[in-house]
């Protein structure tokens, strides 16, 4: 379902009917993650990221990767929400290593088993060097 509400937003997307924004990370020239932002409400965005290359899994990249996107992106936006899947501790490792806290638990009707929500908020996050990753 999680797949399928994706390729849907990218329809709507590219029809013009949506507020939600793609990313996609590169390391220099090659392509290794996929990032969708949505706003929520007037102070909040909304966060999923999909390392789609597994050689950059464990590199250690991950956190930089998404406090560095953070900082250029969305330096003004309050608070960041991402949802995952409660069984996924390796990205619920590195999103509390980012920041994140968790403040619930939910079970999405796009993907009927337990989330979590995490939120993090700016004002928290530390700057961090160029790490030499750009993000278009």
């Amino acid at each position: 379902m999680g797949l399928q509400n994706t390729i849907n937003g990218l329809d709507e997307f590219f029809e013009g009917e949506s507020n939600t924004t793609y990313w996609i990370g590169y390391d220099k020239d090659i392509p290794f993650a996929f990032r969708i932002t949505s706003p929520e409400g007037n102070d909040a965005t909304t966060l999923d990221l999909f390392i789609c290359d597994l050689n950059y899994w464990g590199k250690g990249m991950a956190v930089p990767m998404i406090q560095e996107f953070l900082i250029s992106k969305f330096a003004n936006v309050k608070k960041i929400l991402i949802d995952p899947e409660a069984t996924n501790t390796r990205a619920i490792h590195v999103y509390q290593k980012v920041g994140f806290k968790i403040v619930g638990e939910f079970i999405a009707s796009w993907h009927p088993v337990p989330h979590y929500q995490m939120e993090l908020y700016m004002k928290n996050l530390n700057h961090l060097q160029n790490n030499d990753k750009t993000w278009e």
